[in-house]
């Protein structure tokens, strides 16, 4: 009973994490793959900062990120370096990019097949990385003059 405000304060307007909805076999496809994403799923951020950005490079297993606010430069950098556009926004290791009607990048994700999503949502402590149904996040992120792209990790 202690700690269910917290846990209600925790779970309110956020989609729910299914990590646990995973079959083992797609946990094992996933681990060799996404060398970073497993030790992820489920969990906090230390404190308020590490967004979505450096949640899927480290999912993708770049060292160093899990702890920062990454900003979109950088992590667009890092992007052109280790994919290439994609129509396909389910096919797993789709990193998929949000941009506002301005063109400015707003969220990422990176998909993991058979209708799952990795991301975390804002860079507030409260913002779990979590495992949702794709599509989910795509309707919670559809808004008003925003596109998606996906880029397929090489």
């Amino acid at each position: 009973a202690r700690w269910t405000h917290l846990k209600t304060f925790l779970e309110m307007d956020r989609l729910p994490c299914r990590r646990r909805k995973l079959t083992p076999a797609h946990r094992r496809e996933l681990r060799q793959r996404f060398p970073g994403l497993l030790p992820l799923m489920g969990t906090f951020a230390a404190g308020s900062g590490p967004n979505c950005f450096g949640s899927v490079m480290t999912a993708c297993g770049v060292p160093g990120v899990s702890g920062l606010w990454m900003h979109s430069p950088p992590f667009l950098r890092w992007l052109e370096r280790v994919a290439v556009p994609s129509t396909d926004l389910e096919a797993c290791g789709t990193v998929l990019v949000w941009r506002d009607a301005a063109g400015q990048v707003q969220h990422a994700a990176l998909a993991l097949g058979h209708g799952w999503l990795f991301h975390k949502e804002s860079q507030a402590w409260f913002s779990p990385r979590q495992v949702v149904r794709q599509q989910g996040a795509l309707d919670r992120w559809r808004h008003e003059g925003w596109t998606v792209s996906g880029y397929a990790l090489l």
